[in-house]
């Protein structure tokens, strides 16, 4: 049968220790997953230290019968013997859950601020590849360009060993007069 008992504070620490130390070093959004699932765990062991504050000095749920009764009434009567001893393990242990969710409150704020960081970083990379790809639209037309180019120079030069008249290479010329004006508007450096 199962132990019914919430698990003990400190097991639970140990749990998270354990869990850290067997990660490998993760990066971007791994590394976010892995640090939300850490507080994850964090806010649970805040949540049952808060529990196990609440039950210090109280006397635990039993079934009704007389012997419970019993020892109900009898640490009661101790709690209030031991008076001077018991407060302040219940002080104590409200200022250990305290600090505890102020602890995942700021590992809460950490992580956010880890998101924001990594999102922020991957905004230029978005813009250089965007950028890249762009380039590439523009070295393929300029290919495509340089293509016609060639195909214009090659018609001129048969055309002047075929003696073609006049008009011709007028025309021929005026098409990579046209090709070129191209090429300079897309790169007017490089041509």
């Amino acid at each position: 049968m199962p132990d019914s008992s919430p698990p003990n504070p400190v097991q639970i620490m140990e749990k998270i220790r354990r869990e850290a130390a067997r990660d490998t070093p993760a990066t971007g959004p791994e590394a976010l997953a892995r640090l939300n699932r850490s507080l994850e765990a964090l806010g649970e062991s805040a949540r049952e230290l808060e529990r196990q504050a609440l039950r210090l000095g109280r006397v635990p749920a039993s079934p009704p019968t007389l012997r419970a009764r019993v020892s109900g009434w009898l640490i009661r009567a101790l709690d209030r013997v031991f008076w001077w001893q018991s407060a302040p393990l219940r002080e104590f242990g409200e200022a250990i859950a305290r600090h505890e969710r102020e602890e995942a409150r700021r590992w809460e704020a950490v992580s956010q601020a880890l998101a924001w960081l990594h999102n922020e970083a991957a905004r230029p990379l978005k813009r250089i590849e965007a950028a890249v790809e762009h380039a590439r639209g523009d070295i393929a037309l300029c290919g495509e360009r340089l293509a016609e180019l060639e195909r214009a120079q090659l018609e001129v030069q048969a055309a002047a060993l075929d003696h073609a008249t006049t008009d011709e290479l007028a025309e021929l010329r005026e098409r990579l007069d046209r090709v070129l004006e191209d090429l300079k508007r897309l790169d007017p450096q490089r041509v």
